[in-house]
């Protein structure tokens, strides 16, 4: 990304947007400033000229008028209307050909002194143009108006030769100089929006990567406290789910297919659990693993689980008809008190340990495919507003014989007459 030197525009126009409206902001305060300024101007100053200057008492009041009022309408109209602050670079040049005017022709019906000219020239004119914002060519028209309105009052006047010589050499240069140094204050505001735009989008793009991977209470925690994170949580849903049929589709077709297939059926999980506010843990080969209870996820986590399984499922049932392939999910489901927490020293993973997790894990172990296994202490709170079939007690490994249940659905889908 860079500027154009001589439009002083970003070639990116969503950039030269963004900027424009920054800049639209700064100017809503500026033009307060410069209303501040102006007000007593016209209402302060004549008293000063009045003590200062009393033989050009009403010369002065002339000059100061015809130069403030551009000024006081300007910042008016651009505290009023976004417009003007959205357009500045076209309003200001209008407005410094207006001051010029307002500057040279009084003094040319009104003569003052030359000495009091130059003064303001030096001290109003040519100070103005550092303030205010303008492209190179609006710069070098309105340069080109000052030294034309400068040269004609000389003339008209009839100045001697050398003394308008000498004014040129002196008036002129300073005129450049604060011409050259708005035109460099500019380019270097636009510098530094850009570094801060970049580092924005690249602040932006590392949250978003650390999303993925970290819930948002995780990311707070590391850069807080980027010590060990370690967490007991009472009350965690949690699911795992399995693909069956996926390792025999996998030894038929190319890993760019298979990796391809997979990504957009876990993709399609990810947006679920993001609608129902669950945390998808991880991922192992064609396994899931989603979380619900921990913060930042939906206080009403064991329906939402629920609801997310059987999501889960008919999903898959039309995914496999898409691909005229055999595949089911397998899913098991468990509630309890979990510890999480974030290992590693140089990739670092977001884990949940404990018994609840060990369970619901053999609860997908040990259902069939296509249905979603449940453990009592889950059936218990589900059961008022969801349908389930009673398994027959079943072995589990590290647990014993244990009274499981199959999930259907909706209590209201199997509601009887």
């Amino acid at each position: 990304m860079h500027s154009n030197w001589w439009n002083l525009k970003f070639n990116e126009p969503l950039l030269e947007s963004r900027y424009q409206r920054e800049r639209a902001r700064r100017f809503h305060d500026l033009f307060r400033i410069l209303l501040l300024f102006a007000l007593p101007l016209i209402l302060v100053g004549p008293i000063a000229d009045h003590l200062l200057f009393p033989e050009q008492w009403n010369r002065l009041n002339v000059l100061r008028l015809g130069s403030a009022l551009p000024l006081v309408l300007l910042a008016l109209g651009a505290l009023r209307f976004r417009r003007i602050r959205r357009n500045v670079d076209v309003f200001i040049p209008f407005w410094l050909i207006l001051l010029c005017l307002a500057y040279f022709l009084p003094t040319m019906l009104v003569p003052l002194p030359r000495e009091l000219q130059d003064y303001v020239l030096l001290f109003w004119v040519f100070p103005l143009l550092t303030l205010v914002v303008m492209t190179i060519g609006w710069g070098l028209v309105v340069g080109l108006l000052i030294v034309a309105c400068f040269e004609f009052s000389l003339s008209y006047h009839q100045i001697d030769i050398k003394v308008v010589v000498l004014e040129n050499l002196v008036l002129l240069p300073v005129g450049v100089s604060f011409l050259v140094i708005r035109v460099l204050l500019e380019i270097q505001s636009r510098s530094s929006f850009k570094k801060d735009a970049l580092l924005r989008e690249e602040k932006k793009r590392s949250e978003a990567l650390l999303l993925n991977i970290f819930p948002p209470v995780i990311i707070d925690q590391l850069k807080s406290h980027p010590a060990l994170i370690a967490d007991s949580h009472s009350d965690v849903t949690v699911l795992f789910s399995d693909i069956v049929g996926f390792t025999p589709m996998s030894e038929r077709i190319g890993a760019r297919e298979l990796v391809s297939r997979l990504n957009e059926l876990f993709g399609a999980f990810d947006k679920l659990t993001l609608d129902f506010r669950l945390e998808k843990i991880k991922t192992i080969g064609d396994a899931y693993m989603v979380a619900g209870g921990l913060p930042g996820t939906n206080e009403d986590h064991l329906n939402k689980m629920a609801d997310l399984a059987l999501e889960m499922k008919r999903l898959t049932e039309k995914f496999s008809e898409k691909l005229g392939e055999q595949l089911t999910l397998r899913i098991g489901l468990h509630v309890g008190s979990v510890v999480a927490g974030v290992i590693g020293k140089h990739k670092y993973v977001y884990d949940l340990w404990g018994d609840t997790v060990n369970t619901a894990s053999r609860m997908e172990s040990n259902s069939i495919p296509g249905s979603i296994l449940v453990t009592e202490e889950a059936y218990e709170r589900l059961k008022p507003n969801y349908h389930f079939d009673l398994r027959d007690p079943i072995e589990i490994r590290g647990k014993g014989l244990m009274r499981t249940f199959f999930l259907r659905g909706p209590r209201s889908e199997f509601s009887t007459v």
